[in-house]
């Protein structure tokens, strides 16, 4: 993999009960304020496969959320995941 290319992470998205992934890959460093805007802009246009689209969702929305990044392992592409904060067995 070039070094561009591993800068870049595929998007997973969790919103209330429904998951899925942005078409487009997004830098693996992405802020969280940053994943909170593009997360709420694919929502409300309908952009992810997997979760409905939601009018009114704004980055507020994911005010409590939090995203584990996963480097890349046997050669699939590093990958967030971008989902509420939740207690461990909770």
């Amino acid at each position: 993999m070039t070094d561009e290319l591993m800068t870049m992470a595929r998007l997973h998205i969790t919103f209330r009960g429904e998951g899925g992934y942005l078409p487009d890959d997004v830098d693996y460093e992405t802020s969280l304020a940053d994943l909170g805007r593009i997360a709420a802009e694919a929502i409300a246009t309908g952009s992810i496969p997997g979760i409905a689209p939601s009018e009114g969702v704004t980055s507020q929305d994911f005010a409590d959320y939090t995203v584990d990044r996963m480097p890349s392992k046997d050669d699939q592409p590093p990958r967030l995941y971008y989902r509420n904060k939740t207690s461990v067995g909770a």
